[in-house]
Order: C-alpha cells, then structure tokens, then sequence
C-alpha cells in the first residue's frame, strides 16, 4: 500500500518487483497500483482522466512527478537548514550554494530573500526587514540557538527572563536582560516572535530557532 507517507522510489521498487515475480502484463500492473494507493496517493487519480487511469505508465508518471518532485523538496529543504560553509570553501561558492538550495525548496517561484542577501565573512547572511515597522538589518545566524536583540534597539517592554545564560561563539557571557515579542517582517513572512534582550549585542540577530521554523 502506499499513502504518501513513505519514500516512493522505495515502493515504486517493491512494486516493480512484486510485479516480475508475478508475471503481471501492463494492465495487470496498472489495476494492482490502483487497489495499493490509499489517502492522498489515491487522491492523485483525479488528474488522469479516466481511459488512461489502467494506463500503468500513465498512473506511475503522475506519481512520480508528485512524490519524487515533494520529497526531493523536502530533502533540499533539510540541506539548506544544515547548511554551513565549508573548510575552505569561498564565500562566493557558499553564497552560490545557498541561493541553489532555495531555488530548489522553491521550484517555479522567486523567492524574496534572494533580492537581498549578503554573506559575511562569518557566513552570515544580512537580510532587509522590518522590526515593530522601522526597517532594519537583519543579521541570520544558524549558530545562534536564540533570536537576539540589543536593548537599546528594542522599543517596548522587556520581561524578566531568569535562569537562562548566553554564551558567545568565543565562550565569554553575555548579560541577559529579558525577552521581548516585537512584529519582525523578512521575507514575506510577517509573525510577532520573542526575542532575547542581552548587553553587547548592537545588531538584530534572526537566530536557528527562527530560522528552522519560520524561514523555508
């Protein structure tokens, strides 16, 4: 059976092979991969009009293009959230790698970070957006775990945050001052989001926990 759940070149193969060992003909083939799908699968069917639906290359195909096209996405996706630059590797190579990736999780569309990406030498990415309606220059940093913002930058009340410490990638500590939900905009995306307040910090830095969730 097969619902959408499970990786499709792996039940294509299955299916192929149950198919040779039981001397199924086109049509045979065709009626048995009807009666495996179920849920959404099965849902596929209605954009083959009727007279090839016992068309086995038909129905095979239109599978293909849904399934094999979502989980490459899907597979992408988790590459550019994993994605660091390299030893070695330029900046200009890391940047041309990235803007690949999101092209791929984003197949057919412009996707509106790619307007506005700059890489740091950090392998940072500087993108244009907008924090409690001021625009602003947003800093993504996949190795910080938290959203970040300096207090002076922050225009609203900080709550008290206790029992939480913020380490800097060189080790030393940061002194954290609260928390702070403020409207940010990047990208398209527009979400109300709690930001840590810490001293030493003059930038807005859209950290993992943004990015994992929010981003692609």
């Amino acid at each position: 059976m097969f619902d959408g759940s499970t990786a499709f070149d792996v039940f294509k193969f299955q299916f192929e092979t149950i198919a040779v060992k039981n001397s199924w003909n086109d049509y045979d083939k065709a009626i048995e991969l009807l009666l495996a799908l179920k849920g959404s699968a099965a849902e596929v069917l209605q954009s083959i009009p009727v007279s090839p639906r016992n068309n086995y290359e038909e129905v095979i195909a239109s599978l293909q293009r849904k399934y094999e096209g979502e989980q490459k996405q899907d597979r992408n996706r988790m590459e550019l959230r994993g994605r660091v630059q390299k030893l070695n590797e330029t900046l200009q190579d890391f940047a041309t790698e990235v803007e690949r990736l999101v092209l791929l999780t984003n197949p057919g569309e412009n996707h509106p970070l790619l307007d506005r990406i700059v890489l740091q030498e950090n392998t940072n990415i500087i993108a244009a957006g907008y924090i409690n309606g001021d625009r602003r220059i947003l800093t993504l940093d996949t190795g910080a775990s938290k959203s970040l913002n300096g207090e002076d930058l922050v225009k609203g009340r900080i709550s008290l945050l206790n029992g939480v410490r913020l380490r800097t990638a060189t080790g030393e500590s940061e002194t954290v001052k609260g928390k702070v939900v403020l409207k940010l905009i990047i990208a398209g995306i527009s979400v109300k989001y709690e930001f840590i307040v810490a001293d030493n910090v003059d930038e807005v830095i859209i950290g993992a926990d943004f990015i994992v969730l929010n981003w692609i």
